[in-house]
């Protein structure tokens, strides 16, 4: 089942699960991509919506503002992850999974939208992305598309199967060097094919690649 909101015009779409994201304590945090680029969109001034997957009955109880307008793909669990801290670095487990967002069931009027924003988290969009979103900038978050996961939930890197097509594509990219564990190849492979690639490096700061050129 799928929520109605009204489809008005906006500046900014971003498209992506929430998380809860599991604390030591056993409580959860909002996190995703979707929601902490959305609320910064909205500080910015832009109109904003989004395309999520999460159990409905629990929309309301995110406390997001109710001037954002959510098309919500209705799933029986949310996506769920914990983030353990290391000597080796960040681990991260899921322990469920949303529903998958298919892109070309967007509202026509919200395919439009002069800034769309793609931010999976684990696999939740498909990685070979539809010809339909006809917007003047398409940006990627892409660490869902560099992660997989066992069976019992250790996530692990991936290969990103449509990086060239995907980044030919987009307008901008941004990943953290985590998300390809570190490994310099493959980012010197994103940026060859990104037009603005940026990557994040935690307290270092960032690398910003324009057309090929740091």
């Amino acid at each position: 089942m799928l929520s109605q909101p009204s489809y008005q015009n906006l500046d900014y779409l971003v498209i992506g699960h929430f998380s809860k994201d599991i604390l030591s304590d056993g409580s959860y945090v909002l996190g995703g991509t979707s929601a902490y680029a959305a609320l910064t969109a909205r500080a910015l001034g832009l109109r904003v919506g989004i395309v999520t997957s999460f159990p409905g009955n629990e929309l309301d109880s995110l406390n997001l503002p109710n001037d954002i307008p959510i098309f919500n793909v209705d799933t029986k669990t949310a996506t769920t992850l914990k983030n353990i801290e290391t000597d080796q670095g960040r681990k991260q487990h899921i322990h469920a999974h949303a529903a998958e967002i298919d892109l070309k069931k967007i509202p026509a009027a919200w395919q439009r939208t002069p800034i769309i924003h793609l931010g999976p988290i684990v696999q939740d969009i498909p990685e070979k992305l539809p010809s339909n979103l006809a917007t003047s900038l398409l940006g990627l978050t892409p660490q869902g598309w560099l992660r997989s996961w066992d069976n019992a939930g250790n996530i692990s890197p991936k290969k990103w199967s449509q990086a060239e097509a995907s980044l030919k594509q987009a307008g901008a990219a941004v990943l953290s060097i985590e998300d390809v564990d570190e490994d310099e190849e493959m980012i010197e492979e994103f940026y060859l094919n990104s037009r603005i690639l940026a990557v994040t490096e935690g307290g270092d700061g960032v690398r910003i690649y324009w057309n090929g050129d740091l």
